[in-house]
């Protein structure tokens, strides 16, 4: 059976210049807003430099992610 891409991300492994991180060792975490959302970072704010994020987020069926705005620096 075919993989899909949401579960190749979630158990794969994130290549960095310096380091490798596996995805399936990292906790996913309740949104603090949302409920029935879930992020998993695979790539934090601070540890790039401030340049960029890159997260999972996992949504329960029903759930819903409400018009919001990401503060930038």
């Amino acid at each position: 059976m075919k993989e899909r891409l949401f579960e190749k991300m979630d158990g794969g492994r994130i290549e960095y210049v310096d380091k490798a991180v596996d995805a399936v060792g990292i906790t996913w975490k309740p949104h603090p807003i949302y409920a029935g959302v879930s992020l998993k970072t695979l790539i934090d704010f601070e540890e790039a430099g401030g340049r960029f994020s890159s997260l999972l987020v996992r949504l329960q069926a029903g759930s819903e992610i409400g018009e919001h705005i990401h503060d930038t620096l």
